[in-house]
Protein backbone atom coordinates (compact mmCIF):
# COMPACT_ATOMS: atom_id res chain seq x y z
CA UNK A 1 0.00 0.00 0.00
CA UNK A 2 1.15 3.49 -0.76
CA UNK A 3 1.33 5.74 2.81
CA UNK A 4 1.90 9.29 2.83
CA UNK A 5 3.22 10.69 5.92
CA UNK A 6 3.08 14.34 6.74
CA UNK A 7 4.33 15.99 9.98
CA UNK A 8 6.89 17.63 10.68
CA UNK A 9 8.79 17.96 7.79
CA UNK A 10 8.98 21.99 7.81
CA UNK A 11 11.26 21.61 11.22
CA UNK A 12 14.38 20.07 9.47
CA UNK A 13 14.35 22.74 7.14
CA UNK A 14 13.62 25.56 9.65
CA UNK A 15 15.72 24.22 12.21
CA UNK A 16 17.86 21.30 13.60
CA UNK A 17 15.08 18.80 15.10
CA UNK A 18 16.64 15.70 15.79
CA UNK A 19 13.02 14.73 17.48
CA UNK A 20 11.43 15.60 14.02
CA UNK A 21 14.28 13.96 11.53
CA UNK A 22 14.07 10.60 13.54
CA UNK A 23 9.92 10.05 14.34
CA UNK A 24 9.28 9.95 10.60
CA UNK A 25 12.54 7.57 10.02
CA UNK A 26 11.38 5.22 12.82
CA UNK A 27 7.53 5.18 11.31
CA UNK A 28 8.72 5.03 7.62
CA UNK A 29 11.09 1.69 8.80
CA UNK A 30 7.88 0.52 11.06
CA UNK A 31 5.59 0.80 7.93
CA UNK A 32 8.06 -0.79 5.53
CA UNK A 33 8.59 -3.40 7.88
CA UNK A 34 4.87 -4.20 7.04
CA UNK A 35 5.37 -4.05 3.15
CA UNK A 36 4.17 -0.98 2.35
CA UNK A 37 5.59 1.85 0.13
CA UNK A 38 5.91 5.18 2.67
CA UNK A 39 6.96 8.87 1.78
CA UNK A 40 6.78 11.99 3.77
CA UNK A 41 5.37 14.99 2.39
CA UNK A 42 7.81 18.16 1.76
CA UNK A 43 5.25 20.51 2.80
CA UNK A 44 6.83 23.85 4.67
CA UNK A 45 3.65 24.92 6.11
CA UNK A 46 3.75 28.48 5.15
CA UNK A 47 6.59 29.38 3.62
CA UNK A 48 10.61 28.87 3.98
CA UNK A 49 12.32 29.85 6.75
CA UNK A 50 15.35 31.90 5.63
CA UNK A 51 17.95 31.04 8.92
CA UNK A 52 20.96 30.04 6.60
CA UNK A 53 20.45 33.01 4.36
CA UNK A 54 22.99 35.96 3.45
CA UNK A 55 21.14 38.44 6.23
CA UNK A 56 20.94 35.50 8.69
CA UNK A 57 24.50 35.19 8.27
CA UNK A 58 25.63 39.39 8.53
CA UNK A 59 23.26 39.51 11.71
CA UNK A 60 25.11 36.55 13.18
CA UNK A 61 28.57 38.84 12.22
CA UNK A 62 27.44 41.79 13.60
CA UNK A 63 26.38 40.28 17.32
CA UNK A 64 29.68 38.35 17.34
CA UNK A 65 27.31 34.34 16.80
CA UNK A 66 29.12 33.59 13.99
CA UNK A 67 30.58 30.71 15.42
CA UNK A 68 26.93 29.15 16.20
CA UNK A 69 25.28 30.17 12.46
CA UNK A 70 28.74 28.00 11.34
CA UNK A 71 27.73 24.94 13.63
CA UNK A 72 23.91 25.51 12.72
CA UNK A 73 24.88 25.35 9.04
CA UNK A 74 27.37 22.61 9.08
CA UNK A 75 24.15 20.37 11.65
CA UNK A 76 21.99 21.28 8.49
CA UNK A 77 23.86 19.98 5.95
CA UNK A 78 24.27 16.68 7.89
CA UNK A 79 20.85 16.32 8.70
CA UNK A 80 19.86 17.03 4.61
CA UNK A 81 22.59 14.18 4.18
CA UNK A 82 20.53 12.19 6.60
CA UNK A 83 17.16 12.93 4.39
CA UNK A 84 19.16 12.09 1.03
CA UNK A 85 20.36 8.76 2.32
CA UNK A 86 17.55 7.03 4.76
CA UNK A 87 14.55 9.04 3.79
CA UNK A 88 11.94 8.63 1.27
CA UNK A 89 10.49 11.88 0.69
CA UNK A 90 7.31 13.07 -1.62
CA UNK A 91 8.88 14.33 -5.11
CA UNK A 92 7.05 17.59 -4.84
CA UNK A 93 7.57 19.95 -2.19
CA UNK A 94 4.57 21.87 -1.35
CA UNK A 95 4.34 25.33 0.85
CA UNK A 96 1.24 25.05 2.56
CA UNK A 97 -2.04 23.71 2.21
CA UNK A 98 -3.64 25.54 -0.80
CA UNK A 99 -0.55 24.34 -2.92
CA UNK A 100 -1.22 20.54 -1.73
CA UNK A 101 -4.93 20.91 -2.96
CA UNK A 102 -3.85 22.29 -6.30
CA UNK A 103 -1.40 19.59 -6.71
CA UNK A 104 -2.35 16.38 -4.46
CA UNK A 105 0.66 13.70 -3.46
CA UNK A 106 -1.24 10.38 -4.55
CA UNK A 107 -1.18 7.73 -1.73
CA UNK A 108 -4.21 5.18 -0.64
CA UNK A 109 -4.06 6.04 3.11
CA UNK A 110 -2.75 9.51 4.38
CA UNK A 111 -1.43 9.13 8.06
CA UNK A 112 -0.67 12.76 9.52
CA UNK A 113 1.74 12.38 12.81
CA UNK A 114 3.55 11.96 14.64
CA UNK A 115 5.16 15.08 16.71
CA UNK A 116 3.00 18.35 17.25
CA UNK A 117 0.88 18.32 14.30
CA UNK A 118 -2.60 19.29 16.02
CA UNK A 119 -0.35 22.29 17.89
CA UNK A 120 -2.69 24.49 15.78
CA UNK A 121 -4.84 24.95 12.81
CA UNK A 122 -3.07 24.79 9.86
CA UNK A 123 -5.08 22.77 7.23
CA UNK A 124 -2.67 20.23 5.84
CA UNK A 125 -1.54 18.53 9.44
CA UNK A 126 -5.44 17.88 9.45
CA UNK A 127 -5.23 16.02 5.64
CA UNK A 128 -7.18 18.91 4.25
CA UNK A 129 -6.33 19.07 0.93
CA UNK A 130 -7.57 15.28 0.18
CA UNK A 131 -11.16 14.90 0.10
CA UNK A 132 -13.11 13.62 2.90
CA UNK A 133 -13.75 10.11 0.97
CA UNK A 134 -9.91 9.87 1.07
CA UNK A 135 -8.55 7.41 3.87
CA UNK A 136 -7.38 10.33 6.23
CA UNK A 137 -6.10 8.70 9.95
CA UNK A 138 -3.42 10.23 12.33
CA UNK A 139 -0.42 8.43 14.17
CA UNK A 140 0.32 9.10 17.83
CA UNK A 141 -0.53 12.88 16.49
CA UNK A 142 0.33 15.93 19.81
CA UNK A 143 -1.56 18.85 20.78
CA UNK A 144 1.43 19.80 21.91
CA UNK A 145 -0.06 21.12 25.64
CA UNK A 146 -2.77 19.55 27.56
CA UNK A 147 -5.93 21.96 26.43
CA UNK A 148 -6.61 23.92 23.60
CA UNK A 149 -8.65 27.08 23.22
CA UNK A 150 -12.48 26.62 22.36
CA UNK A 151 -12.16 28.30 19.00
CA UNK A 152 -9.59 25.82 17.86
CA UNK A 153 -11.73 23.01 18.90
CA UNK A 154 -14.41 24.40 16.69
CA UNK A 155 -12.32 24.68 13.85
CA UNK A 156 -10.94 21.33 13.65
CA UNK A 157 -13.84 19.25 15.29
CA UNK A 158 -14.99 18.83 11.44
CA UNK A 159 -11.95 17.97 10.05
CA UNK A 160 -11.14 15.21 12.32
CA UNK A 161 -14.59 13.69 12.18
CA UNK A 162 -13.83 12.24 8.81
CA UNK A 163 -10.95 10.40 9.87
CA UNK A 164 -10.95 6.74 9.52
CA UNK A 165 -9.14 6.70 12.86
CA UNK A 166 -7.18 8.75 15.22
CA UNK A 167 -4.26 7.77 17.80
CA UNK A 168 -2.57 10.18 19.38
CA UNK A 169 0.62 10.61 21.71
CA UNK A 170 -0.55 11.77 24.89
CA UNK A 171 -3.03 10.79 27.44
CA UNK A 172 -4.15 14.43 27.31
CA UNK A 173 -5.31 14.13 23.89
CA UNK A 174 -7.39 11.74 24.59
CA UNK A 175 -9.24 13.83 26.64
CA UNK A 176 -9.25 17.18 23.69
CA UNK A 177 -10.49 14.26 21.77
CA UNK A 178 -13.49 13.21 23.85
CA UNK A 179 -14.53 16.93 24.68
CA UNK A 180 -15.29 17.09 20.84
CA UNK A 181 -16.90 14.06 20.87
CA UNK A 182 -14.12 12.22 18.71
CA UNK A 183 -12.58 8.66 19.62
CA UNK A 184 -9.28 8.12 19.79
CA UNK A 185 -6.91 5.86 20.96
CA UNK A 186 -3.54 6.58 22.81
CA UNK A 187 -0.49 4.96 21.05
CA UNK A 188 3.39 5.44 21.65
CA UNK A 189 5.62 7.86 19.43
CA UNK A 190 6.98 6.11 16.68
CA UNK A 191 10.51 6.55 17.75
CA UNK A 192 9.74 3.80 20.74
CA UNK A 193 8.73 1.33 17.77
CA UNK A 194 11.77 0.79 16.53
CA UNK A 195 14.70 -1.36 18.55
CA UNK A 196 17.63 0.74 19.28
CA UNK A 197 20.10 -1.42 16.79
CA UNK A 198 17.67 -0.44 13.89
CA UNK A 199 18.84 3.02 13.87
CA UNK A 200 21.91 4.05 12.28
CA UNK A 201 24.02 4.75 15.11
CA UNK A 202 27.38 6.23 14.76
CA UNK A 203 30.49 4.37 16.82
CA UNK A 204 31.93 7.12 19.41
CA UNK A 205 35.32 6.64 20.81
CA UNK A 206 35.29 8.70 23.52
CA UNK A 207 36.53 8.87 27.57
CA UNK A 208 33.45 8.98 29.19
CA UNK A 209 30.86 11.27 28.99
CA UNK A 210 27.52 12.60 30.69
CA UNK A 211 25.33 13.95 27.52
CA UNK A 212 22.79 16.56 27.48
CA UNK A 213 20.20 17.32 25.13
CA UNK A 214 18.25 20.57 25.60
CA UNK A 215 16.01 22.79 24.01
CA UNK A 216 14.41 26.06 24.85
CA UNK A 217 16.39 27.07 27.28
CA UNK A 218 16.15 30.74 28.83
CA UNK A 219 19.17 30.78 31.52
CA UNK A 220 21.73 28.14 32.55
CA UNK A 221 20.12 28.29 36.07
CA UNK A 222 16.73 26.76 35.14
CA UNK A 223 18.91 23.51 33.49
CA UNK A 224 21.22 23.59 36.69
CA UNK A 225 24.70 24.39 35.14
CA UNK A 226 26.87 24.34 38.53
CA UNK A 227 24.77 21.09 40.03
CA UNK A 228 25.53 19.58 36.50
CA UNK A 229 29.11 20.62 36.41
CA UNK A 230 29.12 19.03 39.85
CA UNK A 231 27.35 15.97 38.78
CA UNK A 232 30.19 15.28 36.13
CA UNK A 233 33.54 16.21 37.68
CA UNK A 234 32.03 13.34 40.69
CA UNK A 235 31.50 10.95 37.97
CA UNK A 236 34.74 11.98 36.65
CA UNK A 237 33.09 12.17 33.30
CA UNK A 238 32.94 15.23 30.28
CA UNK A 239 29.99 16.87 29.62
CA UNK A 240 28.84 16.78 26.27
CA UNK A 241 26.33 19.32 25.27
CA UNK A 242 24.00 19.24 22.52
CA UNK A 243 21.67 21.81 22.52
CA UNK A 244 20.02 23.47 19.43
CA UNK A 245 17.33 26.27 17.93
CA UNK A 246 18.86 28.94 19.87
CA UNK A 247 19.86 27.28 23.44
CA UNK A 248 23.25 26.47 22.55
CA UNK A 249 24.03 30.14 23.11
CA UNK A 250 23.55 30.31 26.99
CA UNK A 251 26.22 27.51 27.20
CA UNK A 252 30.41 27.85 26.95
CA UNK A 253 31.67 26.76 23.76
CA UNK A 254 33.98 24.37 25.01
CA UNK A 255 31.28 21.87 26.22
CA UNK A 256 29.40 21.88 23.24
CA UNK A 257 29.28 19.32 20.60
CA UNK A 258 27.67 20.15 16.79
CA UNK A 259 26.28 16.51 15.84
CA UNK A 260 25.07 14.61 12.70
CA UNK A 261 21.93 12.65 13.79
CA UNK A 262 24.16 9.43 13.33
CA UNK A 263 26.53 10.85 15.79
CA UNK A 264 23.35 12.14 17.93
CA UNK A 265 22.21 8.91 18.24
CA UNK A 266 25.93 7.53 18.85
CA UNK A 267 25.93 10.15 21.66
CA UNK A 268 23.06 8.47 23.48
CA UNK A 269 24.44 4.90 22.65
CA UNK A 270 27.93 5.46 24.63
CA UNK A 271 26.96 7.96 27.21
CA UNK A 272 27.25 7.18 31.13
CA UNK A 273 24.24 9.52 32.15
CA UNK A 274 22.14 11.41 29.95
CA UNK A 275 20.22 14.68 30.89
CA UNK A 276 17.51 16.35 29.06
CA UNK A 277 14.60 18.70 28.88
CA UNK A 278 13.25 17.00 25.58
CA UNK A 279 10.69 14.65 24.63
CA UNK A 280 12.46 13.23 22.38
CA UNK A 281 15.53 12.94 24.41
CA UNK A 282 13.82 11.11 26.87
CA UNK A 283 12.54 9.03 24.43
CA UNK A 284 15.96 8.32 23.43
CA UNK A 285 16.78 7.31 26.52
CA UNK A 286 14.51 4.49 27.12
CA UNK A 287 15.51 3.44 23.63
CA UNK A 288 19.32 3.26 24.80
CA UNK A 289 18.47 1.84 28.25
CA UNK A 290 20.92 4.83 29.94
CA UNK A 291 20.39 6.09 33.09
CA UNK A 292 18.68 9.92 32.66
CA UNK A 293 17.00 12.65 34.19
CA UNK A 294 14.67 15.03 32.84
CA UNK A 295 14.84 18.96 33.88
CA UNK A 296 10.75 20.46 33.15
CA UNK A 297 10.77 23.43 30.98
CA UNK A 298 10.21 26.63 32.14
CA UNK A 299 8.50 29.66 31.14
CA UNK A 300 6.75 30.00 28.06
CA UNK A 301 7.88 26.37 27.15
CA UNK A 302 6.36 24.97 30.20
CA UNK A 303 2.98 24.36 27.99
CA UNK A 304 5.70 21.37 26.99
CA UNK A 305 6.46 19.38 29.92
CA UNK A 306 2.77 17.65 29.20
CA UNK A 307 4.50 15.13 26.89
CA UNK A 308 7.36 14.24 29.05
CA UNK A 309 4.51 13.50 31.84
CA UNK A 310 3.21 11.22 29.81
CA UNK A 311 6.30 9.25 28.54
CA UNK A 312 7.47 8.89 32.04
CA UNK A 313 4.31 7.80 33.01
CA UNK A 314 3.66 5.57 30.10
CA UNK A 315 7.09 3.51 31.00
CA UNK A 316 5.87 3.97 35.41
CA UNK A 317 9.73 6.34 35.10
CA UNK A 318 8.44 9.34 36.51
CA UNK A 319 11.14 9.02 39.10
CA UNK A 320 13.54 10.50 36.39
CA UNK A 321 12.32 13.91 36.69
CA UNK A 322 14.29 16.07 38.64
CA UNK A 323 12.65 18.54 40.61
CA UNK A 324 14.18 21.95 41.49
CA UNK A 325 14.34 20.58 44.82
CA UNK A 326 15.91 17.39 44.06
CA UNK A 327 19.77 16.08 44.69
CA UNK A 328 20.64 15.88 40.87
CA UNK A 329 23.50 13.02 41.87
CA UNK A 330 20.78 10.94 43.88
CA UNK A 331 18.18 11.12 41.02
CA UNK A 332 20.62 10.29 38.59
CA UNK A 333 22.02 7.01 40.39
CA UNK A 334 18.63 5.66 41.16
CA UNK A 335 17.86 2.49 39.55
CA UNK A 336 15.92 1.82 36.66
CA UNK A 337 13.61 -2.42 36.11
CA UNK A 338 14.93 -2.08 32.48
CA UNK A 339 13.11 -5.44 32.43
CA UNK A 340 9.96 -3.95 33.06
CA UNK A 341 10.39 -1.44 31.01
CA UNK A 342 11.27 -2.97 28.15
CA UNK A 343 7.96 -5.54 29.03
CA UNK A 344 5.88 -2.33 28.63
CA UNK A 345 7.41 -0.85 25.90
CA UNK A 346 6.46 -4.35 24.04
CA UNK A 347 2.59 -4.33 25.25
CA UNK A 348 2.61 -0.82 23.40
CA UNK A 349 3.99 -1.66 20.44
CA UNK A 350 1.33 -4.55 19.87
CA UNK A 351 -1.20 -2.02 20.60
CA UNK A 352 0.47 0.19 17.61
CA UNK A 353 0.02 -3.28 15.34
CA UNK A 354 -3.18 -3.71 16.22
CA UNK A 355 -4.24 -0.12 15.33
CA UNK A 356 -2.67 -0.75 11.56
CA UNK A 357 -4.06 -3.71 11.16
CA UNK A 358 -7.46 -2.25 11.64
CA UNK A 359 -6.70 -0.04 8.65
CA UNK A 360 -5.35 -2.81 6.79
CA UNK A 361 -1.82 -1.50 7.34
Amino acid sequence: MKVAVISSYAWIIRANNYGALLQYYALQQYLRKRGHHVYWIRCLSGGRELRYSTITYFKSLLKGELFYYKNAISCHEAFMSFVGRFLNLSESQYENNKDLSQNPPMADIYITGSDQVWGGVLKENYLRFVSDNSKKVSYAASFGTSSKPERQLRIIKPWLQVFRAISVREASGLDICKSMGIEAKLLIDPTLLLDRSEYPTMKLDLPDYIFCYFLNVKDLESIRWKELKDFAKSKNCELKICAVQGSEKFFPKEYLVNLSPEEWLGYYKYAKFVVTNSFHGTAFSIIFQKKFGVILQQGNSKAQNTRMENILAMFDLKKRFIAPTDNIEIKMNGDIDWNDVELKIQEQRLKSDTYFRSLEL
